[in-house]
């Protein structure tokens, strides 16, 4: 009993001391967001001979669609000085057409056996290396999703600023239609802005989300996508040992159409969740060798937001901890308590940063519903049950 007992003592010490300085660390990302989002930066100016080329992987959404082709049309940045690229991806629907009457250039692929995002990524990089396809920078922006009209803008100041690679702030589209959607939605605003603002200014890589991202062809050049269920993160990772960053861009944003439910979202979650549990065993590694061989902050803020969880699992855990605290070690109460109370802080705190409304503050109503979801996600994925295939997510 006493080896059991004190077996206990040290996991529940591991994990309450580790939930602790992860929630610390998000306090000082909040704090320094909050001075980088008071802060006026100059403004700068677009070179004329930037040129943007930007690439939309789309499977099925015709429906979707016209939503994002109304905003690139919408654009502050001369449409000259970019071209849209359209991969119309095993498509059943009528993708491909609407894609071409709204004036894209329009790729049409058909291969069943090499299914999802990345595959089409690297079939039309491929294509446009082949075709010498000149650029400063190619944008990756999802089908499923609108951009705002200062987007490629914003992204062109960037490069012209010498930037190599550039995240802007990716969003929910329409979070008052449905109390998950805004649930979601609040979450963005700490993890997708107040984190990467915050990084960003500490010396770290923002991260890239995805979409709403820009790489130099420098960058991207004998990059290959594949399969991974996480092939932006996995690639942001390989920048940061390469030793580049990934600039934020907070003033422009791309904001996505997801599910109304959270059954609904349950694929794409468990998808992410799996592929950045991957990512941990194979690069946190890597990063901290880096780390003890000098290099500085970009790889240990990486570190440390690969081992980050998600924020409902890091609530959930904490609330166990003081659970478990109060009858197994009581001298553990004071740090769990304040564990708590930082982490209230960094999500009140941030969505303010972030600007959110009323509608992501009544969300916050539903925290344990998305709590309890979250955890049930996690669980099986942890014990090693990960998603098979390839699905598509279905939106609203």
């Amino acid at each position: 009993m006493e080896t059991i007992a004190a077996i206990a003592f040290a996991v529940l010490w591991f994990a309450s001391t580790a939930s602790a300085l992860i929630v610390a660390y998000l306090v000082v990302l909040t704090v320094v967001a909050a001075m980088a989002a008071k802060s006026k930066v100059e403004p700068r100016h677009v070179l004329g001979s930037v040129r943007l080329l930007v690439i939309v992987p789309a499977h099925n959404e015709a429906d979707l669609l016209p939503d994002l082709a109304a905003s690139i049309h919408a654009q502050t940045l001369p449409r000259d000085q970019f071209d849209v690229h359209i991969i119309a991806d095993n498509c059943t629907d009528a993708t491909a057409a609407i894609a071409q009457a709204a004036g894209f250039i329009t790729h049409e692929r058909h291969d069943t056996t090499h299914r999802g995002k990345g595959h089409a990524l690297d079939w039309l990089m491929k294509r446009l290396r082949t075709q010498g396809v000149q650029t400063n920078a190619f944008v990756y922006i999802d089908a499923d999703s609108r951009i705002s009209p200062n987007c490629l803008e914003v992204i062109a100041r960037r490069f012209a600023e010498g930037e190599q690679a550039v995240q802007v702030f990716y969003g929910v589209a329409a979070p008052e239609t449905s109390w998950s959607k805004a649930a979601r939605a609040a979450a963005m605003l700490l993890v997708n802005y107040v984190r990467p603002l915050g990084r960003s200014r500490i010396g770290g890589s923002a991260g890239v989300k995805g979409t709403g991202m820009a790489f130099s062809p420098s960058l991207v050049q004998n990059h290959t996508w594949g399969a991974a269920l996480a092939e932006d993160a996995e690639f942001h990772l390989d920048l940061v040992l390469g030793g580049h960053r990934v600039a934020f861009e907070p003033a422009a944003t791309v904001l996505a159409h997801v599910p109304a439910s959270l059954e609904a979202a349950e694929t794409q979650n468990r998808r992410w969740e799996a592929g950045r549990i991957d990512l941990v065993r194979s690069f946190v590694p890597r990063l901290l060798g880096q780390v003890i061989r000098g290099r500085g902050i970009l790889p240990l803020d990486a570190a440390i937001d690969l081992l980050i969880p998600p924020l409902s699992v890091l609530a959930a855990i904490i609330l166990v901890n003081t659970a478990f605290s109060a009858f197994l070690e009581p001298s553990l109460l004071t740090l769990n308590f304040a564990a708590l109370a930082g982490l209230a802080t960094h999500v009140v705190a941030g969505m303010a940063i972030g600007g959110a409304t009323r509608v992501h503050y009544k969300a916050l109503l539903m925290s344990p519903v998305f709590i309890l979801w979250k955890v049930r996600l996690y669980l099986p994925i942890l014990a090693g049950r990960r998603p098979v295939g390839w699905l598509k997510t279905e939106r609203d």
